[in-house]
């Protein structure tokens, strides 16, 4: 690893701990930690950036509040990046849950397999994606927070 590349804090050691458990979760066919992972990274994305956005909002929701919360708090803007999340979301909860009691009938384990690992590695892209999402936002919201407190100065 490059030193430009290493984690500058301990959080993003901790983020890249879980993408590399990710990675070898996803390549020895154990696509339900991977996706539990996943879920850990893109659930703490959005609290962060909800925290910044929407400060008196609580955040100790489920997963499932947190990206409805982090829709609702970008309106009238659609993203893409958020709906994705939103379906992976329920794909997640048959990877989840699906291991132990599967509607409508048990599918063979292998299958059972090969979908978890093509939602785990769905998840993975999209935790990325979030990560930089959430990155960006939060620039953006440190900019207009800034912009704002000049324009108060000046104008006092």
């Amino acid at each position: 690893m490059k030193d430009s590349a290493k984690p500058k804090n301990e959080k993003g050691e901790a983020y890249a701990l879980a993408f590399t458990r990710i990675k070898k979760s996803i390549e020895g066919k154990f696509p339900v930690e991977a996706t539990a992972l996943e879920e850990c990274i893109i659930s703490d994305r959005l609290r962060s950036f909800l925290k910044m956005a929407m400060p008196s909002l609580d955040t100790s929701v489920t997963a499932g509040r947190l990206i409805e919360n982090t829709i609702s708090s970008i309106q009238p803007r659609k993203d893409p990046l958020l709906a994705s999340i939103k379906n992976w979301m329920k794909a997640r909860n048959k990877v989840i849950h699906g291991i132990i009691t599967a509607k409508g009938g048990n599918i063979p384990a292998k299958e059972f397999i090969s979908r978890a690992v093509d939602v785990a590695k769905n998840g993975a892209e999209l935790a990325r994606q979030l990560c930089r999402w959430v990155d960006k936002e939060k620039r953006q919201i440190k900019k207009r927070s800034a912009t704002f407190r000049d324009s108060k100065v000046e104008g006092v």
